[in-house]
């Protein structure tokens, strides 16, 4: 769940059609921490490099998005928090990897935009292409594919959301990850034309029999520098052995 958060950050609070600047590329770069057991005796500690480029219209938008990382962790738990080994190897001592992450293709169509409708219905879909190095833990080495569906409403400075998806896990060797379903709601504040915040929680199905539900909390702050960059500073907060225990992060966006 944890490299699906990182993710969906770089573009919370800009998704949304009277928030979004349409038909222009844009590109995020941030640094990401976070901490957590996972269900493990052992912390997992990831330093993550993101990095996105998006192109929106008024209807469609296509995200790429991958990070390169920095793992510290046992050699069973990945970057995303997935538990991938058993019951019996807990006392695994901890190592240290960095290489590529895995690679995120999303596309969003919105069905119905908020500004012409009693409420907003975005449909999207996404395929993970595993990029990052199964030998070294950074990933499961599969492809997964997930679909979601986000409902939202801007009510004069508030943008409250409500997400629901699945996602179908593609299964490393000798272990059977659950396809899970998962959903996000949270709200948007607009103080001003340089000032928004928000905050969501985050839930997501076990991925395998050793584990339990992911959730957690996380708020931010977006900061508008001009009509070409913004900033976003953010915080998570586990409330699961399947999330970390903490963690944050600062993006950049820049618009061309």
């Amino acid at each position: 769940m944890r490299h699906r958060t990182i993710l969906g950050l770089l573009i919370l609070g800009l998704s949304h059609p009277a928030l979004a600047l349409d038909g222009r590329f844009s590109t995020t770069l941030g640094v990401d921490y976070s901490s957590g057991d996972y269900g493990a005796d052992q912390d997992t500690d990831v330093w993550a490099l993101p990095i996105s480029l998006k192109y929106k219209t008024d209807k469609w938008s296509l995200r790429i998005s991958t990070s390169y990382l920095r793992v510290i962790s046992p050699t069973f738990v990945t970057p995303e928090g997935d538990f991938i080994g058993d019951e019996n190897i807990n006392n695994t001592n901890r190592t240290t990897e960095t290489g590529i992450g895995d690679t995120i293709i999303a596309g969003t169509y919105t069905f119905l935009d908020d500004r012409d409708y009693v409420i907003g219905m975005d449909v999207g879909a996404r395929v993970k292409i595993p990029t990052a190095n199964e030998d070294k833990f950074l990933g499961t080495g599969k492809t997964d594919y997930g679909v979601n569906t986000e409902f939202y409403k801007t009510i004069n400075n508030w943008s409250p959301y409500w997400n629901i998806g699945y996602r179908w896990r593609g299964d490393p060797s000798d272990i059977n990850l659950n396809n899970i379903w998962n959903s996000s709601i949270g709200t948007d504040y607009t103080f001003n034309d340089t000032v928004s915040v928000g905050i969501s929680y985050d839930w997501q199905q076990k991925t395998t029999k050793f584990a339990v539900n992911a959730q957690e909390v996380s708020s931010y702050i977006n900061y508008r520098l001009n009509d070409n960059n913004k900033v976003n500073f953010y915080v998570v907060g586990g409330l699961s052995n399947a999330s970390p225990n903490i963690g944050s992060g600062l993006t950049w966006i820049h618009y061309y």
